[in-house]
């Protein structure tokens, strides 16, 4: 068995800086967070699992899985995206994390009225800057072509149509609490779908 010699040394950390500068971390977090966010639902409902449940802080924590892949989606991609796309990835970072706080129980009657009120304001500005992020970033994703014409189409979409099943299943099918939960649904694939594209991207070198 030889000694190491300083020059393996170097090729170790310049594989690492290269694993890192190609974000596949961040791919990872999107993909992870995404799915999450589209299980969560199913998993709390159909198992009836309490609040004390350590699942249910991987949920609360899930935003903060997004926008590290958001930020892997900014560096890789936003250089070719003109100044209304690039600050269309922070709003919708900035719009996930306005989240948190409303996740942090599951109805509003956890709080006294005012405090609810407040975080669920919070929640549906934050909606309203993911979406208008979603959008930024859509028009320059069609543009550019980077990283491809077809997220110009569902990412934009995701928010609109989770809120649109969220409304149908609390309305027509009865499932109150699945669609009162604001991580439901079809926005956790928009994310799995970012992340892939991330991911591929990285592996390809394109």
């Amino acid at each position: 068995m030889r000694d190491e010699t300083p020059e393996d040394t170097y090729y170790v950390s310049d594989d690492l800086f290269l694993f890192m500068r190609k974000q596949f971390w961040s791919a990872g977090c999107a993909i992870i967070g995404g799915t999450i966010w589209l299980i969560a639902p199913l998993v709390l409902n159909t198992y009836r699992l309490s609040w004390t449940i350590q699942y249910d802080y991987l949920v609360l924590i899930t935003p903060l899985f997004l926008v590290i892949g958001l930020v892997g989606y900014y560096r890789e991609y936003t250089p070719a995206y003109s100044v209304g796309g690039r600050a269309g990835v922070w709003l919708l970072g900035v719009g996930v994390l306005s989240f948190i706080p409303i996740a942090t129980h599951r109805t509003l009657i956890s709080y006294t009225l005012p405090t609810g009120v407040v975080l669920l304001v919070i929640a549906f500005f934050g909606a309203v800057l993911a979406q208008v992020g979603t959008i930024a970033i859509a028009i320059d994703a069609w543009q550019t072509g980077i990283p491809s014409r077809w997220i110009a189409v569902w990412l934009p979409s995701a928010l609109p149509v989770t809120a649109a099943s969220n409304y149908i299943g609390a309305t027509t099918l009865g499932l109150y609490s699945v669609g009162m939960n604001y991580y439901t649904g079809i926005f956790g694939l928009a994310w799995i779908g970012l992340g892939y594209h991330l991911w591929r991207s990285n592996e390809t070198g394109k």
